[in-house]
């Protein structure tokens, strides 16, 4: 997140946030509206928390009406920022998967993380995963996880959750890239608020 705002791709960091934060899917994320993301705002509501809607959920035949939840405050802020004031009828990333992909690649290449999953490498689809192992390691909290995630099963999110665990990419690393990780995690909350403020 850090530096798609150090390169000025504020939709790219949106794109990362709501896939971290609300445990989305690339394909759940990209085709979103602004009607799609119910901003504190548009229910008048003080409350640091977004809700995006998912239209086209991977287990929809299960659940009709699925919805995930951004609570983390600074998340919220610059969703807010980037997307407020836009039409509800306008798409909010206006990107293909291909485009995406590609912004990916180039911001975890810069770092020397490795992107290909036959390499075991960090993909989009690591969001899910990642933000369910952060939410657990911060909650320590099955139930909560399994609910803000949409899984059907208990099973399921364990996998996904012991998968995600047991990566250890940075370990790889040079330690000049692992100091330029270090440092971009620790700026990530002032460049945030910075950005959502100009």
């Amino acid at each position: 997140v850090s530096l798609c705002i150090l390169w000025s791709w504020k939709k790219v960091a949106a794109v990362l946030l709501l896939g971290f934060h609300g445990l989305l899917r690339p394909n759940e994320i990209l085709p979103l509206r602004r009607a799609d993301l119910v901003l504190p705002r548009d229910v008048l509501s003080t409350e640091p928390i977004a809700y995006v809607r998912i239209p086209h959920s991977k287990t929809s035949r299960f659940m009709l009406r699925q919805h995930s939840r951004v609570s983390d405050q600074l998340s919220v802020a610059y969703l807010d920022h980037v997307f407020g004031c836009l039409p509800k009828e306008r798409p909010l990333f206006d990107c293909s998967a291909g485009v995406f992909r590609t912004r990916w690649n180039r911001l975890f290449n810069f770092l020397c993380v490795e992107t290909a999953e036959k390499k075991k490498g960090i993909t989009p689809k690591s969001l899910r995963g990642s933000g369910a192992s952060w939410l657990f390691h911060h909650t320590e909290d099955v139930q909560r996880v399994l609910w803000r995630g949409r899984w059907q099963s208990r099973k399921t999110l364990e996998h996904y959750l012991q998968d995600v665990m047991g990566q250890v990419l940075l370990s790889d690393l040079i330690q000049e890239k692992r100091d330029l990780v270090f440092a971009l995690a620790e700026a990530s909350s002032s460049l945030l608020v910075h950005a959502a403020t100009f």
